[in-house]
């Protein structure tokens, strides 16, 4: 419980190798697409609200009280354990009902031609504005910095499927340099 309540995600660049899991704390998630980004905190929502649930039943409540009342050295733990375990609860549910809107915004630009994405930037930038000023618990450079590396790796991992490379230099050189400077464009849109 202490390993889930103490997860959280961090961005990595696309195709970068992970590192061997004796250098990473076991509770670091690693995340390199918005998807997974959200997805990460869906799940994180879901495996906090089993726990929680669980702990509500009967049989631990009895439990909580027979340490409270024996005045135990254990019910102390006990009772900040489960104060840290709905708090990060009530945080992923938080965060994951704010980044779902991006979760359609992602799969826009994963529909079309990313040359063709322009009017897609705006609403993008909106969200992860409207992410910033109302997810109260995801209000950090920390956490915004992690959102906008996924979002990063995102556009350039669909720039470069957009350009093809091999396909770029086979064709017509006006071509070529035209679907560069539209996917340059839609960058630096984001920019």
């Amino acid at each position: 419980m202490h390993d889930i309540v103490l997860e959280h995600s961090e961005c990595q660049p696309l195709g970068s190798a992970n590192q061997s899991p004796g250098h990473q704390p076991k509770y670091i998630t690693l995340v390199s697409l918005p998807a997974q980004e959200i997805g990460f905190w869906t799940n994180r929502k879901l495996n906090l609200q089993n726990i929680y649930e669980q702990l509500r039943e009967s049989t631990h409540k009895t439990l909580a009280q027979i340490l409270e009342r024996i005045e135990s050295v254990y019910y102390e733990p006990y009772a900040t354990a489960f104060r840290k375990l709905v708090a990060a609860w009530l945080e992923a549910q938080d965060v994951s009902l704010w980044l779902q809107p991006l979760l359609r915004q992602t799969a826009a630009f994963n529909s079309v031609q990313f040359s063709n994405g322009h009017d897609l930037v705006a609403p993008l930038v909106h969200i992860v504005h409207l992410v910033w000023s109302n997810a109260r618990y995801y209000r950090s450079t920390q956490r915004m910095s992690v959102l906008l590396r996924c979002i990063c790796n995102m556009l350039v991992h669909r720039a470069a499927e957009d350009l093809e490379l091999q396909l770029l230099f086979q064709g017509d050189a006006d071509e070529g340099l035209l679907k560069i400077n539209r996917t340059t464009e839609v960058l630096e849109l984001f920019k």
